[in-house]
């Protein structure tokens, strides 16, 4: 594992330790919708920087789109969120249809 690795990962998982919780409680408080969405756009623009690191590899460091991309899907909430809020999604459902 290189430096940078490391760097994209902290930079990565820190804020989605400090977000995690607060998307969660989001999701509790005012339904599901809205916080998987939230999530789910995190990772669309981590999909735009990613091209952005691409296309512009000849004129600019790739490694700022990188960070840039891993910090904004922290502080969307990262896969922990995203996988959460569709796990919970589907129990609710479940746990409707189940009641008699």
């Amino acid at each position: 594992m290189s430096y940078m690795d490391l760097a994209f990962f902290i930079v990565n998982s820190v804020p989605t330790i400090l977000m995690a919780p607060l998307i969660g409680t989001w999701s509790d408080k005012h339904g599901r919708k809205g916080p998987l969405l939230y999530t789910m756009c995190g990772f669309l623009l981590y999909a735009v920087f990613q091209l952005g690191a691409v296309l512009t590899y000849e004129f600019i460091n790739i490694y700022y789109w990188l960070f840039a991309a891993e910090l904004l899907v922290g502080l969307t909430g990262g896969i922990g969120s995203m996988l959460g809020t569709s796990l919970t999604i589907v129990t609710d459902d479940c746990r409707h249809k189940l009641q008699p």
